[in-house]
């Protein structure tokens, strides 16, 4: 099976990559199109559920499942099954996002779903919230479940 990899788009352009897929809503700053080849905006948070994750207005648990639930979106439907056929037939994808280096983010999200469709899951919902795609949980969520706990 071929590989879905993730990096920054701000990376350099490896052999490696195979298609590169640009998955953010908007188009990333000093970025030329020849950087990709090609963008699929559906498949990127939504700016406000991105901004709301990145300022701590919303959690983890909470990022992923807007997430999640946007792409069931008949656009994004239509693209992740793109992906899933040009996985499928043996072609390395590389999805990019602005986010830099290896820092989790949707893209790993994006990776771990279309992995899924391609093992018959369709949407491996719980196995998202389970997996560490996050910096560890930081200690103000920690503290409300502890005091969920004790209440």
């Amino acid at each position: 099976m071929a590989k879905i990899r993730v990096k920054s788009v701000y990376e350099k352009r490896e052999k490696a990559d195979g298609v590169r897929v640009l998955v953010t809503r908007l188009w990333p700053r000093g970025i030329p199109k020849t950087a990709v080849d090609t963008w699929l905006p559906w498949l990127g948070p939504s700016a406000k559920l991105l901004a709301d994750f990145k300022a701590g207005r919303t959690s983890r648990e909470n990022y992923v499942g807007e997430y999640v639930t946007g792409l069931g979106d008949m656009r994004a439907q239509l693209l992740l099954a793109g992906l899933q056929a040009l996985v499928g037939s043996g072609r390395t994808i590389t999805l990019l996002c602005v986010c830099p280096g290896a820092r989790p983010c949707h893209r790993h999200l994006l990776q771990k779903i279309v992995k899924g469709r391609l093992l018959g899951e369709a949407w491996p919902l719980r196995e998202l919230l389970k997996a560490n795609l996050f910096e560890a949980l930081d200690a103000r969520i920690q503290k409300a479940k502890e005091e969920e706990r004790d209440d």
